[in-house]
C-alpha cells in the first residue's frame, strides 16, 4: 500500500520493534500491522458515512463529501490512536513464535 500513513506506521513500529526480533520478521510484521490498521480506519469511516445516509441522518451531499478522497485521508492520517491496536497484533505474533520455539526446544 503506498499511502503516506502506511510507511509512517511502518517507520514507526519497526523502530520500536528493531532491537527485539527478527529485524526481517518485523518488517514484514510492521508492513502487515500498518497496512491493515490504516485499512480499518478508511473502512470504518465508510461504513459510518453509508450509515449515516441509511438512517437518513446525512443527505446526499454530505455523505459525498465524507466518502471524498480528502475524508478519506483525514481518516488515515489520524492513526496515532490506532497504533495500539498494531502493536497488538505484532506482540501476538511474536507471543505465538516464542512458544513455537520453545516447543520445539523441548521436543529436541
Amino acid at each position: 500500500m503506498l499511502y503516506p500513513s502506511v510507511q509512517l506506521m511502518k517507520d514507526q513500529l519497526q523502530r520500536e520493534y528493531a532491537s527485539s526480533h527478527d529485524p526481517e520478521q518485523v518488517v514484514e510484521l510492521a508492513q502487515q500491522a500498518s497496512e491493515q490498521t490504516i485499512m480499518i480506519l478508511v473502512g470504518r469511516a465508510v461504513v459510518y458515512a453509508l450509515a449515516k445516509q441509511v438512517n437518513k441522518d446525512w443527505n446526499a451531499e454530505a455523505v459525498r463529501q465524507a466518502l471524498s478522497p480528502e475524508s478519506l485521508s483525514l481518516a488515515a492520517d489520524d492513526f496515532q490512536d490506532a497504533l495500539q491496536s498494531a502493536r497488538r497484533k505484532i506482540g501476538v505474533t511474536f507471543r505465538m513464535s516464542g512458544k513455537a520455539d520453545r516447543l520445539v526446544a523441548l521436543n529436541a
